[in-house]
């Protein structure tokens, strides 16, 4: 678990965690102050009145918000990844479809392996599991 307060919000600070990011930010979690939110989250204003857009091709939403957060001078910051996604067998996906189960947890299966290795790092398995 992380503490919040610990992360500095303030003069345009957004904070996510690394990995998963597919060559731009990762849009899975943000941390960021009240005065900043609105320019973090409302992208697509940005994303349609920008030149760029034209030229790319194939752009996946990391991409964009990595490019959106560029242009309004955001500034990114990463903390040690505390969280990992799980899925269900029975869950439906258009990416990676999740095989390797979470030790410890019968019946729930890791989406991204690679996050649940970062997390490791950061928060041994026993205090994930509560082996």
């Amino acid at each position: 678990i992380h503490n919040i307060s610990e992360f500095s919000v303030g003069n345009r600070n957004l904070w996510i965690p690394p990995g998963q990011d597919y060559r731009g930010r990762t849009d899975r979690h943000l941390i960021c102050g009240s005065d900043d939110v609105l320019d973090a989250l409302d992208i697509f204003p940005t994303f349609m009145r920008s030149n760029w857009v034209r030229n790319m091709t194939g752009i996946n939403t990391e991409q964009l918000l990595s490019r959106v957060w560029e242009e309004k001078k955001l500034n990114v910051n990463y903390f040690d990844r505390v969280m990992f996604t799980t899925a269900l067998p029975s869950d439906t996906t258009r990416w990676a479809w999740a095989e390797d189960p979470v030790p410890g947890v019968p019946g729930l299966l890791l989406k991204y392996p690679v996050e649940y290795d970062m997390v490791q790092d950061v928060c041994p398995r026993s205090s994930v599991t509560g082996q």
